[in-house]
């Protein structure tokens, strides 16, 4: 398993710092909540990390190595997975094949081999469908498997998302509100399946409104406002900070 770090980390649109000299940490089996108001920079710091957006200043490592310059892919295939804000899933397909398609990377069997079906490909391919099944039974998803994506509750697609990211095997999960659509019930059982993970040794890196599962799920919490860090520590800590309270939180959480 791998620590992620951003040291001094800044980004700039124009004259808009979206980022301001941010340092960070994601360790293995800790989950790390990322949080503040709308606007605050929580988005942009995921795309730094994962390579879709390039470094004003700064640098990004993981487990020593930079990862700053390099482009997507290569970061997805060094172990950093992520989820989006927005759900992007193949709504024809089945819920199924959207796991599947995670696994992408695991797969080295070449086109030719692909393209006439040899016995090794196929037996990849079982083996691929297994662990996404093992991956439905885990979220409690099993029975929707032949469901297409698009057919899906709001929650239940949040939940596909989750899985095909988790495909990629990563050593650092990045989450963008993966409990939004959720119910309380429905979030606190998502809470119970990460701690799981963490467990496992991933580091978890979560951006969420939803506080209550915030305050309960993660093991330090790093507070952006206008881009900037006002705040970083255990949560208790985090939700007494009067910066917070005055930028973020407010009377929300008590």
């Amino acid at each position: 398993m791998a620590r992620l770090n951003l040291d001094g980390v800044s980004r700039s649109f124009g004259g808009v710092q979206a980022v301001k000299d941010l340092s960070m940490s994601a360790s293995p089996g800790r989950i790390v909540g990322l949080i503040g108001p709308n606007g605050a920079g929580k988005t942009t710091v995921v795309n730094l990390i994962t390579g879709l957006l390039k470094l004003s200043t700064g640098r990004i490592r993981l487990d020593g190595t930079d990862i700053s310059e390099l482009p997507p892919h290569a970061i997805a295939r060094m172990g950093v997975a992520r989820t989006f804000q927005d759900i992007r899933l193949l709504k024809e397909a089945s819920v199924l094949d959207n796991i599947v398609v995670g696994f992408h990377t695991s797969d080295k069997t070449s086109v030719l081999a692909q393209a006439i079906g040899s016995p090794g490909v196929r037996q990849v391919r079982r083996t691929i469908v297994g662990r996404a099944r093992a991956l439905l039974d885990e979220f409690g998803m099993a029975g929707y498997a032949d469901f297409l994506a698009g057919e899906l509750s709001y929650g239940h697609q949040r939940r596909v998302e989750i899985m095909r990211a988790l495909a990629l095997e990563p050593n650092v999960l990045l989450l963008d509100e993966p409990a939004a659509g959720m119910n309380d019930v429905e979030a606190a059982e998502l809470g119970v399946v990460f701690r799981r993970l963490a467990g496992r040794g991933l580091a978890l890196v979560v951006i969420e409104h939803n506080m209550r599962l915030v305050m309960s799920l993660c093991d330090e919490l790093y507070v952006l406002a206008s881009g900037e860090l006002i705040s970083h520590g255990a949560p208790a800590q985090v939700q007494s900070d009067p910066r917070v309270v005055e930028a973020y939180l407010g009377g929300e959480v008590c």
